[in-house]
């Protein structure tokens, strides 16, 4: 049976989700006036380069995220999508500071796609699990 406190932590996490993606977004147009950077060029300058590659790898992870927090919440239950979300959600934050001051990103990305793994490995773990049964 599915919580339905999971389905409202997936829903919520979702819609924080996207809307943390959406600000990303809103970012590039200013940034490419900002730094003279005319579309749909994606290169020319380090700094709008760095704030165009946050979003570009937000969007990357959104999708395997987005199923793995689905297939959390239908299989984890409501603590496990929480706490995966979560950490999720500030991994990204903390890759988007980061990486606008200069660290190479795979350091800034690594905790996110670990708990994209984790996410999606458990679910597919307690589906085999319960097909065998």
């Amino acid at each position: 049976m599915i919580e339905t406190k999971a389905l409202y932590a997936a829903a919520t996490l979702t819609a924080i989700a996207v809307i943390f993606y959406e600000t990303l977004v809103l970012r590039v147009n200013p940034a490419r006036r900002r730094y003279d950077v005319k579309s749909p060029a994606t290169a020319g300058n380090v700094e709008f380069e760095r704030i165009l590659r946050t979003q570009q790898n937000t969007l990357e992870q959104l999708p395997a995220f987005l199923a793995g927090l689905w297939l959390a919440a239908i299989f984890g239950g409501a603590f496990f999508t929480w706490i995966c979300g979560s950490i999720w959600l500030v991994a990204r934050l903390v890759y988007v500071w980061l990486y606008a001051r200069g660290l190479p990103r795979a350091y800034a990305t690594i905790p996110a796609y670990i708990v994209i793994f984790v996410m999606n490995g458990f679910s597919l773990v307690i589906i085999a699990l319960r097909m065998m049964e």
